[in-house]
């Protein structure tokens, strides 16, 4: 990734190149602190009694009123952190 961003500096015909690489390793970069604990479910609904009921659930935040309808918002019941783990051993080349 290096070596392609390195690439475009030198030769100003792959800069585009060199701006994608540039791109993939930020957005890997990005994805590895994404705070997935925090992220919310938003239900938009006129029903009244979905709104009663999801006033009594324990993973509910907030509640807006848009004219006739409601905005619900809760975190979410069931998360899944698939982030890949990286494992090394101690540098033995010293």
């Amino acid at each position: 990734m290096t070596e392609a961003r390195r690439t475009g500096d030198i030769d100003k015909s792959k800069v585009l190149l060199a701006e994608v690489f540039k791109l993939l390793g930020n957005s890997a970069y990005g994805k590895m602190i994404e705070a997935i604990e925090r992220q919310t479910c938003m239900i938009f609904t006129e029903d009244e009694k979905v709104v009663n009921r999801a006033l009594w659930i324990a993973f509910f935040e907030d509640l807006e009123e848009l004219g006739q309808a409601y905005e619900l918002k809760s975190r979410k019941l069931r998360i899944t952190i698939n982030r890949p783990s990286r494992l090394g051993s101690p540098c033995t080349s010293w």
